[in-house]
């Protein structure tokens, strides 16, 4: 199956062939990828915060579009740098 997309192994399949061990294998792939990015994504939190000292200075203006906790702990880190600073 190496080399085809997973579209072009579902199309030319039925719901029956499901079960068949390839695709228990499929499966158990999709599964561990999903697994794997959720873990890289929980964890991007701290490399993030840890730049905030070099990204943001005294007197200036930061302007944002939304809300995010990343953006949070962002901002609060680059406060414990400069305790003289605030955000809101």
């Amino acid at each position: 199956e190496g080399g085809r997309s997973l579209q072009t192994i579902m199309d030319k399949t039925s719901s029956e062939d499901i079960g068949n061990p390839p695709f228990k294998d499929l499966r158990l792939t999709v599964l561990e990828g999903i697994t794997e990015l959720m873990s890289d994504l929980e964890n991007t939190r701290i490399p993030i915060t840890r730049q905030a000292p070099l990204h943001i200075h005294a007197n200036e203006v930061i302007l944002t579009c939304g809300h995010s906790g990343t953006l949070v702990e962002f901002l609060k880190a680059a406060i414990r740098k400069n305790k003289n600073n605030s955000f809101e």
